[in-house]
């Protein structure tokens, strides 16, 4: 008769170290027929990207792991974005122009990485947000109602919530601090109250345009964030520093 005998000495098993937690910021542009994506599309596409980049990504827990990344930021469909942020959790620091390089070969068509750096501790919330919104063509008079509207001490505007939640009552004005148009184009400079800003589509409407129209040519170019998204002293990656035209001859060739 076979015995098998096992230790029972619970003391000389040590406890697996956790994996180092470090944060990688990414920021890139996003145009095209990608500027339908929706929030949690947008979230898969990242996903995988990451994924085939071969990043020491730290994952969830749980039954179907996920990689562990936020964007601070999300855009409203239909939006193109000069300034998309997204930052991940790693296990480990890696050399920032491979990574970058690797990610670059990876990204779909209509997304182009900006750059990337290690981001500190804290989470960035937006301050200030510029948007461009391009009429074609010029609209006769707008100079004349973007004057009117800042001119208004309140702009009062219904805004809906979740679907199924009732209407309320919003004032945007103190959220709007800029409106220029220039030729066929219109610039919008918002900040943030109480991480809130006003809408670029609440604008058009009260700038009597047809927002419905106009959503699908609104591009958020820049945003300003309340703390700093990379430490200088651990140096930052560019564009120009990865060679964008070669990550990307590398993804055709592929």
């Amino acid at each position: 008769m076979t015995r098998f005998e096992t230790s029972t000495n619970d003391n000389s098993r040590e406890p697996a170290a956790a994996p180092a937690r470090v944060r990688m910021a990414v920021e890139f542009s996003l145009h095209g027929d990608l500027r339908y994506l929706s929030h949690h599309d947008e979230m898969r596409m990242l996903t995988r990207t990451v994924i085939r980049s071969r990043w020491p990504l730290r994952f969830s827990q749980g039954f179907n792991p996920k990689p562990r990344f936020t964007l601070p930021l999300p855009r409203s469909v239909g939006v193109a974005s000069e300034s998309e942020l997204a930052v991940f959790e790693l296990c480990e620091r890696g050399d920032l122009a491979s990574m970058a390089r690797e990610l670059i070969r990876q990204f779909p068509a209509g997304v182009e990485f900006k750059r990337a750096g290690w981001h500190p501790r804290g989470t960035p919330h937006p301050a200030r947000v510029t948007y461009r919104v391009d009429l074609n063509t010029p609209v006769p008079g707008v100079e004349q109602r973007i004057a009117e509207l800042l001119a208004c001490t309140t702009l009062p505007v219904m805004r809906r919530g979740e679907p199924g939640s009732a209407a309320r009552r919003i004032d945007i004005r103190g959220r709007i601090e800029t409106i220029r148009a220039s030729d066929s184009n219109l610039r919008m400079e918002l900040t943030y109250v109480d991480q809130r800003t006003a809408r670029p589509t609440e604008i058009l409407e009260l700038l009597g345009l047809d927002a419905g129209r106009c959503a699908s040519r609104i591009t958020r170019e820049a945003i300003e964030w309340d703390t700093k998204l990379f430490d200088p002293e651990d140096g930052v990656v560019i564009a120009e520093d990865v060679n964008i035209e070669q990550g990307k001859e590398a993804k055709t060739g592929s």
